[in-house]
């Protein structure tokens, strides 16, 4: 069972929160719920979460200074919640390491779907909530992000937007980078290509979702970044062999 710290200086919304999904169910437990992000701060240093989740309105500044000083003294995987929309909130983020965003307006299947993946991740060894000095992550913001935290970005970048149409153009044009540099630089450290690294999360999370949940084939779609059912459906054959609904059958059959 993961543990959840909720911060949300609003309570109607911090308690529609707390009431939104089962969350037993899914396998997280809500083991506290503050208001006060100073309050959120000390406690996160008395005892350990497994993750935080911020809502990030009407506070926008007070929310990143608290993932800021996070970062300071510990890698647990932080959600923020709220609109995201704005390029200077997503870089803010990425250069703390927030791969997982919910935003507006919220609902329990953005939510679930956001909570699935990062609990997919932890399971994975790919995110760690052990409490470690970090590197000053808040500085990359004033310095050149090395090739790890640049590999980073665009990995984080690759989750929160693989709803949109997401490009290696688009990264590279928000982090300042020459895009071909970026490629190269990307299949050096992953042994593979950018694009083939975004198939892979795409038809990865829709593979999540067709096991987990009860989404319709083309809600899935979307959320992976395909408009397209066509596309999607030929895509998804490609990487796993079945179709779409021939593998959602194979895994509940196999329950």
């Amino acid at each position: 069972m993961l543990n959840v710290l909720l911060v949300d200086p609003n309570h109607r919304t911090r308690i529609r929160l707390e009431q939104m999904l089962d969350w037993k169910r899914w396998g997280f437990c809500v083991d506290g719920s503050l208001e006060d992000y100073a309050k959120a701060d000390a406690l996160i240093k008395q005892q350990p979460f497994s993750l935080i989740l911020i809502h990030i309105q009407p506070n926008y500044s007070a929310s990143l200074q608290l993932c800021q000083h996070i970062r300071q003294y510990s890698h647990m995987p932080i959600v923020l919640v709220g609109e995201t929309a704005d390029h200077r909130l997503l870089y803010r983020a990425l250069a703390y390491q927030i791969g997982h965003c919910v935003s507006s307006p919220l609902d329990k299947d953005k939510l679930t779907s956001t909570l699935l993946r990062l609990k997919s991740d932890l399971a994975a060894g790919e995110a760690s909530n052990t409490q470690q000095p970090s590197q000053h992550i808040h500085q990359m913001e004033f310095r050149k992000p090395s090739s790890n935290e640049i590999i980073t970005i665009i990995k984080s970048y690759v989750q929160l937007e693989m709803h949109r149409n997401v490009t290696l153009k688009s990264i590279s044009s928000l982090l300042h980078f020459n895009s071909a540099y970026l490629g190269q630089l990307f299949k050096q450290h992953e042994n593979m290509s950018f694009n083939d690294y975004l198939l892979q999360q795409r038809m990865e999370h829709a593979k999540l979702l067709l096991a987990k949940t009860n989404l319709r084939i083309y809600q899935i779609a979307n959320k992976v970044g395909y408009t397209e059912m066509d596309w999607f459906y030929k895509k998804f054959k490609e990487y796993t062999g079945a179709s779409a609904n021939e593998y959602r059958k194979q895994v509940s059959d196999s329950a």
